[in-house]
């Protein structure tokens, strides 16, 4: 019995010193990552830097605003190595992969893109990579009347028919989740009406995010027309949400707003590029 105790004690002193050796002698996850690092950082080096010029302005982890359609140059020339050379320009535009210094994109959708710079340097025998972002929000160019609203596409052809004796408003939301901010709008408001029904003015306003209406311009007479398109032009200092037609005068037939169609009530929107 006494020599079972002693190989028993034996074993679980063996126990304990191998336990306190594994816990004292193997290296945490930190120091893991850490010793990874210096590792890493004494092989390859310095990494890169990434820079992101669109048209000439620095954009790194900036909002860049422009309108639909707008044809932009990403360029990542100003990008450098603290101690070596930039070989490859990865550029990851929403799912669009392009490689170059320099590349050329064409924004027709209204959406947010995150736009990645990836630069590699020469290192070896891995490369270390540099890495920048900026955001383009692309706003629509043109937006249509229709009877919900304004709308991105453009509706099937239809009109409006509304009466009226003194004045009647028009009032026609954006369609988006959000505000839009531009700089200048053009409306081209298509009427159509009997030829003895009057209309003396024709006043458009704009609603801002903040619920107040601004005049954009106004339209005076008495002409006898009966089919006929209406431009009117301004700027803007606030955020767009909506648009406000009021005509003056009166038709007991009706006057028809149109909507789609080869002359199409729509607007506009006209945007300077810029930075926040």
């Amino acid at each position: 019995m006494e020599e079972r105790a002693k190989n028993c004690i034996s074993i679980a002193i063996l126990i304990i010193i191998m336990t306190a050796y594994s816990v004292f002698s193997i290296p945490t996850i930190p120091n893991l990552l850490h010793a990874s690092k210096e590792r890493y950082i004494n092989v390859h080096g310095e990494a890169p830097v990434a820079m992101i010029k669109v048209n000439g302005e620095l954009v790194n982890e900036k909002n860049l605003f422009v309108t639909a359609g707008s044809l932009l140059e990403l360029d990542g020339s100003c990008s450098y190595d603290p101690d070596g050379k930039i070989k490859t320009y990865e550029w990851l535009i929403g799912r669009e992969e392009r490689y170059g210094k320099r590349i050329k994109v064409k924004f027709d959708s209204p959406s947010i893109y995150p736009v990645i710079l990836f630069v590699y340097d020469d290192s070896t025998p891995y490369s270390r990579v540099g890495s920048a972002i900026a955001f383009i929000h692309v706003l629509p160019s043109e937006l249509y009347l229709c009877k919900e609203g304004l709308s991105e596409r453009k509706p099937e052809a239809d009109r409006e028919k509304v009466s009226f004796f003194g004045k009647i408003s028009l009032y026609y939301p954006i369609r988006l989740n959000e505000s839009i901010n531009v700089s200048s709008i053009e409306i081209f408001l298509h009427l159509k009406k009997p030829l003895l029904s009057i209309i003396r003015k024709i006043s458009v306003y704009y609603m801002d995010s903040e619920k107040r209406m601004h005049l954009i311009g106004e339209k005076k007479g008495w002409g006898l027309w009966m089919d006929k398109v209406f431009v009117f032009k301004g700027n803007l200092d606030n955020d767009l949400m909506g648009i406000e037609i009021v005509l003056y005068g009166f038709s007991l037939r009706g006057v028809s707003v149109v909507y789609g169609g080869e002359q199409p009530s729509m607007i506009k929107l006209y945007q300077k590029q810029y930075l926040s």
